[in-house]
């Protein structure tokens, strides 16, 4: 397969930008009820060793009233000043996405069928890409059993690969937002994941007061983090302090792994 063919024609990078946010709901929606085009899983996460080829099989789901066509398209996913970036296949050096095998490189898929496609991803030696995005791109104009127009929406999928222990995270000081009539109090953490491994911490933020008491606890929410990606991992607790002195003492877990940071505020 020719991965470059499939790429013809493709929009300039913008266009990834809509296909992102596709790609995080893995649902398109095409009306308010229960119709919907779904791909599962909307994510995998790999893990392997240089060379190994990953497969990864993903089922699409339609329960609109239209037919769809999609053609397959891989990314490489690489990280740029902390943010992602979406590569086009055999753009990036040693990248992940021009050895992409489909078992089928073009879908169509009936109202209220199912569908499967197999992919297969080849490892190259010496890669520093961790991740890649398999694009289900919309093709045609979708229309209905009476003859409507249909809205059309792509659908992505991320695949990441771990392929070694070279795991390392960067936590700053956590950012104190002091609660108001109408919010809770926020803490906000900013995480970098400055290891060459995917990373998917999770933490637990606890409020201290000035006698060493608990005054209040929350989960924060996990999120994925590629190799060089920073994010701010942010949490409301509902629980209002009273006024005084606190220690914000946030701890984040991963690979086995963990970072604490200590922040000291007052609550007026």
């Amino acid at each position: 397969m020719n991965t470059r063919k499939i790429l013809r024609g493709l929009a300039p990078y913008a266009v990834i930008l809509f296909f992102l946010l596709l790609l995080l709901a893995g649902t398109v929606r095409p009306a308010e009820g229960a119709s919907s085009l779904t791909l599962v899983p909307a994510e995998v996460a790999a893990h392997g060793s240089f060379g190994q080829s990953v497969t990864s099989a993903f089922t699409m789901t339609n329960t609109t009233d239209a037919t769809r066509s999609f053609e397959l398209v891989a990314y490489d996913v690489v990280v740029r000043n902390g943010q992602r970036v979406f590569v086009p296949a055999g753009a990036e050096p040693h990248g992940i996405a021009a050895t992409a095998v489909f078992s089928r490189e073009r879908l169509t898929i009936e109202p209220q069928t199912t569908a499967a496609v197999v992919t297969r991803f080849t490892i190259p030696a010496e890669s520093d890409v961790r991740a890649v995005v398999v694009m289900f791109r919309a093709t045609g104009t979708p229309r209905t059993a009476a003859g409507t127009v249909a809205m059309s929406g792509s659908l992505g999928a991320l695949i990441t690969f771990s392929l070694g222990d070279a795991v390392s995270l960067d936590a700053a000081p956590s950012s104190i937002t002091p609660p108001t009539a109408n919010g809770n109090l926020r803490v906000e953490s900013l995480l970098a994941n400055d290891g060459k491994e995917p990373l998917v911490p999770s933490g637990v933020v606890a409020l201290i007061d000035a006698t060493g008491k608990l005054a209040a606890k929350s989960p924060i929410p996990a999120q994925r983090l590629l190799p060089g990606e920073r994010l701010p991992f942010v949490v409301e607790l509902p629980a209002r302090p009273a006024p005084g002195r606190y220690k914000a003492l946030s701890t984040f877990s991963f690979e086995g792994r963990t970072v604490t940071t200590s922040t000291d505020f007052t609550l007026p």
